[in-house]
């Protein structure tokens, strides 16, 4: 939840309404949610479970519509964050089938290289929930953590199942790579994220340092730091984007609040744009010029 630190909302898709930040906040701390317990015995989308104070069904159950649009709103916001070292990035519907036809959510253009040339890197996202919520056969459990011995298990779980859904599809593509972006409904990322992003950030440190004509040595303790700014700042942006999406998830089953799906349109170019706001807010100041 480092983004808390760091919430200044400057688009539609960054601010909260109050009935959101309700259900994010309670939920956080392990209150009822406000919004449900205002409207009792609400039966579920999936008519099989009447909806709980603390949002547990809810952010388990795939049969609403919640659970989509919010997946799809995350989607969405995190295209950008893929763009910000000027890669290509495609969405949903244009991402490259897999030999059985299944698509990832996103595709980073040329992103990884091996011997044969440069890979695309497909990403399938995921929010998975911590405790039980939708059990049938054992009711008494829902509401309990799923594994309270190991809290990062259920995100083990989600990329496993992943993996096994895309990941040999897209083995006999020569050109394309899979990996999963799971990430919990309490905040945490899969390790494989946290990688991604690293890297990101080191993509970013290194198109930061050509756009300023600075020489990228990435041995030295200046590069670091930066890049320890810019990863700082990646991963707050991926917190507030599926901390809402896991309010929204909720929210949307229980009102139908809309959710503004406004797609943000990046030119080849505005990644410079993106890298110099990004830079500032982590007061890395750009690099004088000498005379």
């Amino acid at each position: 939840m480092a983004w808390l630190g760091v919430l200044r909302p400057l688009s539609q898709a960054e601010s909260w309404s109050a009935p959101l930040w309700q259900t994010f906040f309670t939920t956080s701390i392990g209150f009822p949610v406000p919004l449900i317990t205002a409207l009792p015995n609400v039966t579920c989308g999936c008519r099989r479970f009447a909806l709980d104070s603390f949002g547990d069904h809810v952010s388990t159950c795939e049969s609403h519509s919640g659970a989509l649009k919010a997946h799809d709103w995350a989607v969405d916001q995190f295209a950008p964050i893929l763009r910000s070292a000027g890669h290509s990035v495609k969405c949903q519907y244009k991402v490259a089938p897999s030999e059985g036809k299944k698509r990832g959510d996103l595709e980073i253009v040329g992103y990884l290289r091996d011997a044969t040339g440069p890979r695309n890197l497909v990403i399938d996202l995921n929010i998975t929930h911590d405790r039980h919520g939708r059990s049938t056969s054992n009711p008494h459990t829902n509401g309990h953590l799923t594994h309270p011995d190991s809290l990062d298990r259920p995100l083990e779980i989600a990329a496993r199942a992943k993996i096994t859904k895309h990941q040999a599809a897209y083995s006999n593509n020569n050109s394309t790579s899979f990996m999963p972006g799971v990430a919990s409904t309490s905040g945490r990322l899969h390790c494989e994220l946290l990688r991604l992003l690293f890297l990101q950030a080191h993509r970013e440190t290194e198109e930061y340092c050509r756009l300023f004509g600075v020489p990228a040595q990435t041995n030295q303790d200046s590069f670091r730091y930066k890049r320890a700014a810019f990863y700082s700042g990646i991963k707050g942006k991926v917190g507030l984007i599926f901390a809402k999406a896991a309010a929204l998830r909720i929210n949307i089953n229980t009102d139908g609040s809309p959710v503004a799906m406004g797609r943000t349109h990046i030119t080849h170019t505005s990644h410079a744009s993106h890298l110099l706001s990004s830079s500032l807010s982590h007061h890395l100041l750009p690099p004088r010029s000498r005379n």
